[in-house]
């Protein structure tokens, strides 16, 4: 039974990807440029006269630097339900360029895995800060980078890391996912007072108000005066 997904996170510069299978080239929405190269420093020359480095004296940075662009990725990359209800995984290269202002542009996957999951690389990419920009000679330059995020479901028993799911999600107002995992565990102990809660609360954010009470009037029952108080705030 398929019910737990990981998202994997690597990072490397554009000549970390299978573009090395060309030597001394660089390909771009399937165009070839020329590896030109400036001391220990390499870059193109794009057909507009756009001189994008790919690797450099002092590379860009995330703000704070690996290890938040992992917190970053870990908190907001979300594995669309539709996907991971319909057994779609894949690895998702996304390629963006990091202007001299720091900002994200240029954002593209360099390989298309699917639609749903391609589409939430793409936006989280998107939505990520400004980084420190990359120097190159004392000047800030314009950078090609690519990160590759990694869909996986893996199998696994409902159990407590279908609880802690459910409630990140819960918490972090993803209330879809979080219906997901408590409703897996839930086929096996029924009778949970905090599952019922918790995912009759979520049932209730999500606009179901109907399974919310059929959860929480359970939840009621079963002792639960949690249940009780918040029924009122629903119900008429």
């Amino acid at each position: 039974m398929k019910n737990i997904f990981l998202v994997l996170f690597c990072f490397t510069t554009v000549l970390g990807f299978s573009q090395a299978n060309k030597e001394n080239i660089y390909t771009i929405d399937n165009v070839d440029y020329e590896i030109q190269k400036d001391g220990e420093s390499s870059f193109i020359v794009k057909n507009n006269d756009d001189t994008l480095f790919l690797t450099i004296e002092t590379m860009p940075e995330f703000p704070g630097g690996q290890s938040e662009l992992f917190k970053y990725l870990g908190n907001n990359v979300k594995f669309p339900p539709a996907a991971r209800n319909n057994g779609i995984q894949g690895k998702v290269y996304v390629n963006f360029s990091i202007m001299t202002n720091g900002s994200i542009e240029e954002v593209k996957t360099i390989n298309k895995v699917h639609p749903l999951l391609d589409s939430e690389a793409i936006r989280v990419i998107n939505s990520m800060p400004n980084w420190s920009p990359g120097i190159q000679k004392g000047k800030k330059v314009k950078v090609n980078y690519i990160i590759p995020i990694n869909f996986v479901i893996q199998n696994g028993n409902p159990g407590s890391d279908n609880r802690a799911k459910g409630l990140k999600y819960l918490n972090k107002g993803d209330y879809e996912n979080s219906i997901y995992y408590y409703s897996k565990i839930i086929k096996v102990k029924k009778n949970d007072i905090d599952l019922l809660l918790h995912r009759g609360m979520a049932y209730h954010k999500f606009g179901k108000d109907k399974k919310a009470i059929k959860d929480l009037e359970k939840a009621k029952k079963l002792g639960s005066k949690e249940a009780e108080e918040y029924l009122k705030t629903i119900q008429p």
